[in-house]
């Protein structure tokens, strides 16, 4: 069995090359240690869950979230790189808000809890089997929207995806969705679902 890898001392780890770290290698990083990817922006692969006490600097890192796990559970963290979900099966559950300037959805669901997934950027792919669960009535995914048409590839739970899209033509906003589970009038029916949509715009 592979011992699971930690950041224990305090301090600055500093990454000297791309790491992928597979189902049986956690990540753990300590009260008051730093795990830096480096000026070279490595690469950052999340097998299994990662949790975070101290700090992780990702820079404009990749940061890939893949591995068959049913349920991994990922801690908060910042990059302006790209976020990519790639999980053949299971679900990735956030355990802390998580921004990033771009989001790519390839397969596998991201629950979000009653954290928030900012994107500065953009995101690509999002499917039925790929998307986001806003399954808390605190938790939402937030995007810029201008005047190209944005879709927020949310839905409530698994198998359950219901996305919405959105437009502005005036100055461009925060947008962020968290999308509810409503009991329908049993005469009129309907989806059943709510989107929860709070504007702000940019600082």
């Amino acid at each position: 069995r592979v011992a699971p890898l930690f950041i224990v001392k305090t301090g600055t780890t500093t990454l000297n090359n791309a790491k992928v770290l597979n189902l049986s290698i956690p990540l753990t990083i300590n009260n008051g240690a730093t795990l830096s990817t480096s000026a070279s922006n490595f690469g950052l692969t999340f097998g299994g869950n990662f949790v975070n006490s101290g700090t992780l600097t990702a820079g404009s890192s990749p940061i890939i979230i893949n591995n068959t796990m049913p349920t991994q559970n990922i801690a908060g963290f910042t990059t302006s790189g790209t976020v990519t979900l790639n999980k053949p099966s299971g679900t990735a559950v956030l355990t802390g808000n998580v921004s990033t300037n771009n989001l790519t959805l390839t397969s596998g669901t991201v629950i979000l809890n009653v954290y928030t997934l900012t994107i500065s950027g953009s995101i690509s792919g999002g499917s039925a089997n790929s998307y986001v669960v806003t399954n808390n009535t605190t938790g939402t995914l937030n995007q810029i929207v201008g005047g190209t048409p944005v879709t927020f590839p949310v839905g409530f739970g698994l198998s359950d995806y219901t996305p919405i899209t959105f437009s502005n033509s005036s100055t461009p906003r925060n947008y962020g969705v968290t999308l509810l589970r409503v009991t329908t009038d049993t005469k009129t029916g309907g989806l059943g679902r709510q989107w929860v949509v709070n504007e702000t715009r940019p600082l």
